[in-house]
């Protein structure tokens, strides 16, 4: 019953229930050239910057982790995608896809 929402005017992601009403505000203001939002089972928010740079992954209670391209093993990112075991990060340059186990909460990949 819950959404997380991306606002690039505050540069953060809220949790939101659905009749609009905001539970929590993850981020510190700097998301504002993000470009995409994936949320994973563990309910963290991973962001992807406009440019294909890095991912900031927002946890409740967590100060924001950036994670950049090389760490992932990539160029440049050009898309991500999680499901109930992986953060799935495709390279906008080498045409490929890499799959990371999902770190368990307090962990990065």
């Amino acid at each position: 019953e819950q959404l997380f929402v991306l606002d690039l005017g505050a540069g953060a992601v809220h949790r939101a229930r659905r009749d609009g009403q905001v539970l929590e505000t993850l981020g510190d203001g700097s998301l504002a050239l993000a470009a995409s939002l994936v949320v994973d089972r563990f309910e963290r928010a991973w962001v992807l910057d406009a440019q294909g740079r890095w991912l900031t992954l927002l946890a409740s209670g967590q100060a924001p982790r950036v994670l950049e391209a090389a760490q992932l093993g990539v160029q440049q990112i050009g898309g991500v995608a999680v499901d109930e075991r992986a953060l799935a990060v495709s390279d906008r340059l080498a045409g490929q896809v890499l799959i990371h186990p999902l770190p368990p909460p307090g962990e990065a990949p």
